[in-house]
């Protein structure tokens, strides 16, 4: 690794956590915590994993990937979280539809988790490691996930005219940048092995860094007022959707 590539290089892994440190700080101070307590949780992983990742990195490579693909899970099941507390607070703007939110998030992850599984048993490994290999079927497939719960948030929200709060947002804009780059970045890794590979993971820290810059700009930037708007029949008959769609998750 040349020297302004080993400085870019730790420029990307360093200077996001310590924006992570503020976005915690302004999260505590302005009483956001428990509000959105995975996402702060998921904040305070990622300090530990990194501080963690650090000091393991010039000891054995070996240690370094160890603990990496040990504690991805972990990693993507508090991303999962983050996903089902955003769909809790823009459902919770619709008293109506509130209650079937928990339903409507577990069968949309079924249906992604299905998609992903059968994006991994089409995978073939080629010259790579049997385990860099699993591990790199696993991130893929928490991506495919993660980014088709986000699309479907959007997309419902939208469609719905859900009301959504700015951090909620701004969070939610941040994930779904990080997962369509990481199937970005996987879809290349899986053609090239790991040739280039330091380019592919500069490309995959900068995208977070972005997000931690967008989480931190939506936490900084003052809410606008909104007035109440006044009662009106909405566009699409929420009402009648809601029964309809109780009737049809009973059957």
């Amino acid at each position: 690794m040349t020297p302004s590539f080993q400085g870019l290089f730790y420029y990307l892994w360093i200077a996001p956590r310590v924006l992570q440190v503020l976005l915690l700080a302004v999260l505590i101070k302005r009483n956001l915590h428990p509000r959105f307590p995975i996402f702060t949780g998921y904040t305070i992983f990622s300090l530990c994993n990194f501080c963690a990742l650090f000091f393991l990195s010039p000891a054995s490579l070996a240690a370094y990937f160890k603990w990496y693909s040990s504690v991805l899970v972990i990693n993507t099941a508090l991303r999962f979280g983050i996903v089902h507390e955003l769909f809790s607070h823009v459902f919770a703007s619709r008293s109506s539809l509130y209650r079937i939110e928990k339903r409507l998030f577990r069968w949309t992850t079924m249906l992604m988790l299905c998609v992903s599984i059968a994006f991994a048993a089409f995978t073939t490994a080629s010259d790579v490691a049997s385990t860099w290999f699993d591990v790199h079927v696993l991130e893929r497939s928490g991506h495919i996930v993660l980014w088709g719960l986000i699309l479907y948030l959007f997309m419902l929200s939208s469609y719905l005219h859900l009301t959504w709060d700015r951090l909620d947002f701004g969070i939610a804009v941040g994930f779904g940048i990080l997962s369509s780059m990481g199937l970005a970045l996987d879809a290349i890794r899986s053609q090239i092995g790991l040739a280039s590979h330091l380019t592919l993971d500069l490309l995959d820290m900068a995208s977070y860094h972005c997000c931690v810059l967008i989480w931190l700009f939506y936490l900084l930037s003052p809410e606008r007022k909104r007035e109440p708007a006044p009662d009106a029949i909405p566009h699409t008959d929420l009402e009648v959707w809601n029964r309809e769609l109780d009737q049809l998750l009973q059957q």
